[in-house]
This record gives C-alpha cells, sequence and structure tokens, in this order.
C-alpha cells in the first residue's frame, strides 16, 4: 500500500475487513464542499453534521460489501468505467511509486536523517569560451584524478603528481574539509549522490561552470527527531527525488502496451467512427442502435490493431461503457479519434493486466480509495434503499400533505430576488457604479453576476439558500429596496475570498401569503417526496448504526473544532 503522511483519525466505521476509517483530511475536504454549513450553522454543529453524513456514507458502503449487493451486474456495470481508471491509477501508483516511497524505505530515510558526510574535492573551472577539445583534455584530467584517488593516493599526491602541471593554477579547494547534512542533500542532486557514498568513494561530476572530483573522507552520526514527526517531510523529499523517475518507467510501460512496428489502421472503418463521432448524440447513448444497426448490414471490422490484437466496430459498446469515452459529440479530426483509439486500447490491456496481478481488491472494496466509486457505491445504495420504497405522490397523497403542512411549508413567506456585482477591489466596483450611473444597464455592467433570493421568516430572521453565503445584512438592505433600486457599493468579508465590495439590484419581490392546493402544487409535490426522502434517511441511517460498530474519537474531533488540527 502507498504510504502517506499519517493523518489523525477522527472515526473508525465497521469491523476486520469491512473498516473505513475517517480522518480529519477527510472531514476537512467534505466540509471544503459545504461553505453554506462553515457560514450558517455553529462551527460545532457543522462539523458534527459533516462527520454524520461521512459515517453514515460508509455504514452504506460497508453494508453493500456485507450484503452482497456490490455485486449487482446493474451496478457493476454501471461503474465499469470508473473501475477500469482506478485499476489504472492502483497499477501505476503501486508497481512504481511503491518502489521507492514504502514504510521501509522511509524508515531508512529517517535513520539517513542523522548522517554527516564529510568530503573534500578538487574543482576544475570550465571556461565559458573553451572549444570542444580543450574541454576534453580537462576532462582527461579530471578521469586520471577520479581514478587515483578510487585506487588510494592521497589527495596531497594527487594534487603534486596528476593535476600540477596538467591544468597550471586551476586546482582549488582540496585542502578544505566540507561536509553534508540530509537537509541539503534533499535539494540539490549532487549533494544527495555524495550523501549517500561511503567513505573512500569517489565521484566526478561535469557541471555547467565547472568540473569536481570529490571524495568521501568520513560519516559521523547525530541525534534525530522521532520518525512521526519527521514522517511528511520524508515522504516530500522521497517524491522529489523519485517520482519522476517512476513516472518516466510508467510512460515507457504505457507506450509499449501498443507494438508500433505491427501498429495498422482500416482506414475505412475509422472514417466511419469518425463520421459518427461527429453525428449529434452518438456518444450520450445512441451508439449502441448505430453500431448494431451498421453490423447487420455491413459486418464486423478490425479499427486498429497490432500483432497482439486491436481494437474492431463491435468491440466498441465495450470500450465506451468499460474503458473510455467521448463526453459528446462534435467535430472530431481523424488524428483525434485516433489518438482516442490508442489510448482506449493501452487503457484496456493495461486494467486487463492489473486485474490479473490482483489489483481488483485494491480497488473494488468499501474503502476504495475512489471517490467516484465510493459516491456511486452510496447512490446504488441509496436508490435501493430510499428512492424504490419513496410512496407515490397521488392526488390523494398530495393534498392531505397540503392540508397538514400548509402553513409550515406552503404560506409564502416575503422573498426578494436580486442580482449581485462583485469585485476585489474598490476601484473596480466603484468604475462598473460610474457606468451604471451613467446609463448603463445594470445587466450589461457587468457579464458576472450573482443570483440571490433572500426570504424573510415569521420570527423576522432573513434566510438564503445559496452555498457561497454573503453577509445576512445582504438581505436586510434587499428587503429595504424596490423593485429595480440598487444599493453599494458594500465592503463585505467572503467566506472564502477575503474583502469584497459589492452593487446589489433587487429584480423581483413576492408578497407574504398562504398558498392554495392549486398554486402551490408543484412545490407540493416537490415538499412531499423530500419530506419522505428524508425520514427513510433517517430510518436507514439508524439501522445500520444499529448493525455494524461505529467509533467516534472525541479528543480528535475535539481538537478540530479548536483548531489544533
Amino acid at each position: 500500500m502507498t504510504v502517506q503522511a499519517q493523518v489523525p483519525v477522527v472515526a473508525e466505521v465497521g469491523a476486520d475487513s469491512l473498516r473505513i476509517t475517517i480522518t480529519a483530511s477527510d472531514l476537512n475536504d467534505f466540509l471544503e464542499g459545504r461553505p453554506d454549513w462553515l457560514a450558517t450553522l455553529p462551527r460545532e454543529e457543522a462539523y458534527k453534521r459533516a462527520l454524520d453524513e461521512l459515517i453514515t456514507q460508509a455504514l452504506k458502503r460497508i453494508d453493500l460489501f456485507q450484503s452482497g449487493r456490490v455485486n449487482d451486474p446493474a451496478f457493476r456495470q454501471r461503474v465499469a468505467r470508473i473501475v477500469t481508471e482506478e485499476l489504472v491509477i492502483a497499477y501505476a501508483r503501486h508497481r512504481y511509486e511503491d518502489r521507492y516511497l514504502n514504510e521501509e524505505a522511509i524508515r531508512r530515510e529517517h535513520q539517513n536523517m542523522g548522517r554527516v558526510v564529510y568530503y573534500r574535492q578538487f574543482v576544475f573551472p570550465k571556461p565559458a569560451d573553451a572549444s570542444e577539445a580543450e574541454l576534453d583534455s580537462i576532462r582527461a584530467v579530471v578521469e586520471q584524478v577520479r581514478e587515483a584517488l578510487a585506487s588510494g593516493t592521497p589527495f596531497d599526491q594527487v594534487a603534486q603528481e596528476v593535476i600540477r602541471g596538467s591544468i597550471p593554477g586551476q586546482i582549488t579547494g582540496y585542502g578544505v574539509e566540507r561536509y553534508l547534512t540530509w537537509n541539503y542533500a534533499v535539494v540539490n542532486p549532487r549533494a544527495n549522490i555524495l550523501f549517500r557514498l561511503s567513505p573512500g568513494a569517489v565521484r566526478a561530476f561535469e557541471e555547467p561552470g565547472r568540473f569536481t572530483v570529490a571524495q568521501v573522507t568520513r560519516i559521523e552520526k547525530r541525534p534525530v527527531p522521532p520518525l512521526e514527526q519527521v514522517r511528511e517531510q520524508i515522504i516530500e523529499a522521497l517524491n522529489r527525488w523519485y517520482a519522476p523517475a517512476a513516472t518516466e518507467a510508467f510512460r515507457r510501460e504505457w507506450m509499449g502496451l501498443v507494438d508500433s512496428t505491427t501498429l495498422r489502421w482500416n482506414l475505412s472503418a475509422l472514417n466511419k467512427l469518425v463520421a459518427w463521432s461527429n453525428t449529434p448524440g452518438f456518444y450520450q447513448g445512441a451508439y449502441r442502435d448505430t453500431i448494431a444497426q451498421y453490423l447487420k448490414r455491413h459486418g464486423d471490422a478490425l479499427l486498429v490493431g497490432d500483432a497482439r490484437g486491436g481494437i474492431r466496430i463491435s468491440d466498441l459498446p465495450r470500450i465506451f461503457e468499460e474503458v473510455l469515452t467521448l463526453r459528446r459529440s462534435k467535430n472530431y479530426t481523424t488524428r483525434y479519434i485516433q489518438d482516442f483509439l490508442l489510448e482506449a486500447l493501452r487503457t484496456d490491456r493495461l486494467a486487463e493486466r492489473a486485474r490479473a496481478l490482483g489489483y481488483m481488491r485494491k480497488v473494488w472494496r468499501p474503502d476504495t480509495p475512489s471517490p467516484l466509486l465510493a459516491m456511486e457505491m452510496v447512490r446504488f445504495y441509496d436508490r435501493q434503499h430510499i428512492e424504490s420504497r419513496l410512496p407515490k405522490p397521488t392526488e390523494e397523497a398530495l393534498r392531505a400533505f397540503y392540508q397538514a403542512h400548509a402553513e409550515s411549508l406552503f404560506y409564502q413567506l416575503p422573498r426578494v430576488y436580486t442580482e449581485i456585482i462583485v469585485r476585489s477591489t474598490r476601484e473596480a466596483i466603484d468604475s462598473i457604479r460610474a457606468e451604471i450611473l451613467q446609463g448603463t444597464p445594470f445587466e450589461k455592467a457587468s457579464h458576472r453576476r450573482l443570483l440571490r433570493a433572500y426570504e424573510r421568516t415569521r420570527d423576522g430572521k432573513i434566510i438564503t439558500w445559496n452555498k457561497r453565503t454573503e453577509p445576512p445584512y445582504f438581505g436586510e438592505l434587499a428587503f429595504n429596496l424596490k423593485v429595480g433600486e440598487i444599493a453599494g457599493p458594500i465592503e463585505y468579508q467572503d467566506v472564502r475570498d477575503g474583502r469584497r465590495y459589492a452593487l446589489i439590484r433587487v429584480t423581483k419581490r413576492l408578497e407574504e401569503k398562504q398558498l392554495t392546493f392549486e398554486e402551490a402544487r408543484d412545490r407540493v409535490e416537490k415538499a412531499f417526496l423530500e419530506h419522505h426522502r428524508e425520514r427513510l434517511a433517517r430510518e436507514e441511517a439508524a439501522r445500520l448504526r444499529e448493525r455494524y460498530p461505529v467509533r467516534v474519537h472525541q479528543v480528535v474531533l475535539l481538537q478540530m473544532l479548536n483548531g489544533i488540527l
């Protein structure tokens, strides 16, 4: 498993092989997507609500695996393309990253942090105007020096017998013993090489402005901080050193999945696919009927292949549904479709290689590393356990629901609709305001406008439903404006972006009144379904918590609430 910096665990859901841990990072990431909770709820309530939601989602995924419903053919078909992508990611990560980023490497590097490597070196400046012949002459001396030092000749003797006279006046610094620490080796490639040598080892370097020959003289050890204190620092260093090499190694394997020496294209079939790709609706689902009808009339044909096989026209539905697809139909060129087919062929082959090596078990699990697959599992669970059990919104049921909730849900509170222009500086908003005062319509003064609706509750509180909440007093200002009136510039603090300046215009107002069933018909049906959806969701969450263990680490949660984590 790829090693990451350890993050405090907030909650543990399930047990044994069906266990999901929720970390502080998971909780913070979830709240990043719900800035409305942080802006409108007390901090403690926002965090606890987010944690409850993450726990419920984890329980749903665990129950899918425990019950075996995760293997429902319809679900597996729905997520097949996501699984293929995750198999490729898992293969690349575990076959290449784990060669250097693992617990053993981290512990070894932790020990290296205590090394202090002492060395001496010869430095030969590289003249900027030197010819290639002159540089070759210096390189020859550098190699003689390296060989002499490696054979055990003392530094002073090398200076006198090998260098002096060969490059007069060019040797410097060999009498000074220098040293390297781990922190410097992290950022300097040359230092990193020397840092890992044993006493007596010699290396020669050709750099942009000089040649050097360095020999390690001795190594000392110093105390190192505890591993957990520097773990993240070590992981960052390992990634800096080895990630480029791992990426290049994976790229070579990726390109080798298709044999370019035997690659062949069927231009007739390729042109047919290009034409289909540029037909509206093809990639949105029409490809099934289009390809089926074509095969009835013309038979199958190879699109692209090499000595190992390829993609035929009859393979396209499977490729689109399980491997790779294009989002929509548009003006694709032949070259674009060729690149798409080659990527699909490589992806398909690498995914099969990953399956054969057992990487499916790294992806197909309740604690899958794929956020997309995890969310699809939750959606599938909800369709089975919540959406399928929603009562039918019959006329009788809706009227009964209206009668029971008329005053609470279908009483039209006073509402005002606004457009808001926002800028990051006072100068920018003043410039727009000046344009409006000179006659430019509000909607033409800026193509970037926020649409916000504000409602006044019966107790006088003004509320809104947008996730990126502006200050509450925006609603107060709006209620004091007539339709078409403008207020501002207004300075405020945005939840994410800091200080901002705004102009507000009211576009529509709704007066307070009791709506009849006929007036609220659409709202009644929506509220009816949402009411029962929330009821069923609460029942499912309670049932799952009774069935599977959930442990919340209150100390960690408290640290997050206090801003320590």
